[in-house]
């Protein structure tokens, strides 16, 4: 499949015109690893065979956290929760096993019907697929033509311009506001004739913020019925819990022919390995994602394992909880060390670096129905730098106030790697952290005690 997408099209004469993606496994060819580097500038040492359209050489890479042997060090980088898998999807991963030599449901029936009733959503309106990541994809390969434009908000997802530049179309990223929520209005506005597609990301990621039930029905008023628009909502149950997010799209989706839903299995249920997700959305809208669905492509185990998750909802929602309990006490840990960090209500945390265009300059949090960072100014300049000088292992004083606007994103990954977690760097525009044990929040305190012992030593 993929590669027949990399040498059709021909004609295509689509360009990357956004930011520059990260580059790290890619970036080692380059010798820059953890640098910005275009998949484009591998290719040219690689070489990029001449079956394949030019536009595959400008697709950006994508970054996956990075992983450490040392069971001692603490993974911080992929969003993953860090329970262990629930029993009840161990079991019947056992069970199914000896049947792996059969195709699965293709329609993926009983996870849709179980959706239908979870989400309360009618059942030719849910569409199963191989994580909510390859869905994105398939609906962008529905509804993009060669010329055409997909709006999407930037930073966010990674994924968004490679799925964009693979589909044929154009990319056209939005900048976040300051604060790190969706500029909405600037998105309203970027729309025109040649509009295919809006993506957008709430909570999103790597910043957190999440879009108001008010704003995105204001926004969505704004786009014609011809524009689809697509809400990735992976971390949605972080922010409100399974099923009653004060933010979903669902109820704004119900009565918007144009408007999709997209959710995983792989953060709040704990299935990232397995890959699964859904999308909610219109029967007309189905049946387009569903004409051009892989064939076979939620394998036997994942949609076993997905069944037995949802069975399991109540630990579903105490482990959801634990973590938004955990969040917060990391947040509240930040702000008293004097960073500025936009309200996540995801399962991670946002620090601006210094070529950031998105951070939070005040400890105050956000307004429940709009995102929007309360308090202080647009643009703040303190920068947390220095050597990175060890300090105390205990909290910092000070009164919450914002000190540090903005991080050296290097010092921070670097000297969080040396308390013993991994974080993810995105180049110097910043670094996300994942919200998990106890033990991981201390760690990175530690790092952020000795970041600013350092500044202020300098």
């Amino acid at each position: 499949m993929l590669t027949a997408l990399a040498v059709a099209r021909p004609g295509c004469q689509a360009r990357w015109q956004g930011p520059v993606v990260t580059g790290e496994h890619f970036g080692a060819y380059a010798g820059r690893c953890g640098e910005n580097v275009p998949l484009s500038a591998t290719i040219g040492i690689m070489g990029m065979h001449e079956w394949f359209k030019p536009e595959i050489a400008q697709l950006p890479a994508y970054v996956a956290g990075k992983r450490d042997a040392d069971p001692r060090v603490i993974k911080l980088s992929s969003n993953e929760v860090h329970f262990p898998p629930l029993p009840a999807v161990t079991q019947v991963l056992e069970r199914y096993a000896g049947q792996i030599n059969r195709y699965p449901d293709m329609a993926n029936t009983q996870l849709r019907e179980r959706l239908t009733e979870v989400e309360e959503w009618p059942f030719e309106g849910v569409v199963a697929g191989t994580g909510s990541t390859a869905l994105i994809e398939k609906f962008l390969q529905a509804v993009a033509v060669p010329g055409g434009e997909v709006i999407y908000p930037w930073r966010s997802f990674e994924a968004y311009p490679i799925a964009v530049l693979g589909a044929g179309a154009r990319p056209v990223p939005v900048p976040l506001r300051a604060d790190g929520g969706h500029d909405l209005a600037a998105m309203a506005n970027a729309i025109t004739d040649k509009t295919r597609a809006i993506l957008l990301c709430s909570p999103n990621n790597p910043t957190g913020m999440g879009i108001g039930h008010q704003e995105l029905e204001a926004f969505l008023d704004r786009v014609p019925e011809s524009i689809p628009v697509l809400i990735d909502e992976a971390y949605i149950h972080f922010a409100n819990g399974i099923g009653t997010a004060i933010q979903d799209g669902k109820a704004l989706a119900r009565n918007r022919p144009n408007v999709l839903v997209a959710r995983t299995f792989s953060k709040a249920y704990g299935l990232a390995g397995l890959r699964v997700g859904y999308v909610l959305t219109s029967a007309e809208m189905a049946a387009g994602l569903s004409a051009i669905a892989t064939p076979f492509g939620v394998n036997l185990l994942a949609q076993e394992a997905a069944l037995a998750a949802l069975a399991e909802l109540p630990e579903v929602e105490r482990r959801v909880q634990l973590v938004v309990e955990e969040r917060s006490r990391m947040l509240d840990g930040i702000r008293a060390r004097g960073f500025a960090v936009p309200e996540s209500v995801a399962n991670f945390v946002w620090f601006a670096g210094t070529d950031s265009d998105s951070h939070a300059d005040t400890a105050a949090g956000a307004d429940a129905d709009t995102g929007a960072a309360g308090g202080g100014s647009e643009n703040g300049n303190s920068t947390a730098g220095g050597s990175g000088a060890a300090g105390g292992s205990g909290a910092a004083g000070g009164s919450g106030a914002a000190e540090f606007a903005t991080v050296d994103a290097e010092l921070l990954e670097r000297v969080a790697r040396e308390e013993g977690i991994i974080t993810r760097r995105f180049g110097t525009e910043g670094v996300r952290v994942s919200v998990a044990e106890p033990e991981g929040t201390e760690r990175l305190w530690r790092a952020l005690d000795r970041i600013r012992a350092g500044a202020s030593a300098a």
